[in-house]
């Protein structure tokens, strides 16, 4: 559901009035010239998160083949040595 805006709201950035969107997101009202500095935080955390992910699914891809190097070797053991 979104919130009707007021010219009467305050916008959060600089505290006077003229708020003219309002954020689902964070539940925040921001005037024109504060928009764009809104949505650039977003994306900016938005890439951050996306790095994150990245991180994850590759530090997990070495533990997979870390996995699959130390079955490979404990099977030539098996094979080799016993």
């Amino acid at each position: 559901m979104s919130k009707q805006i007021n010219l009467h709201d305050s916008c959060v950035k600089r505290g006077k009035n003229g708020g003219i969107f309002f954020c689902n997101g964070c539940q925040r009202t921001l005037c024109f010239k504060h928009v764009n500095e809104h949505r650039d935080e977003i994306e900016k955390q938005f890439e951050d998160l996306i790095n994150q992910k990245n991180q994850i699914e590759n530090d997990i891809s070495i533990r997979d083949d870390s996995q699959y190097l130390f079955n490979e070797i404990e099977q030539w053991k098996r094979e080799n040595i016993e």
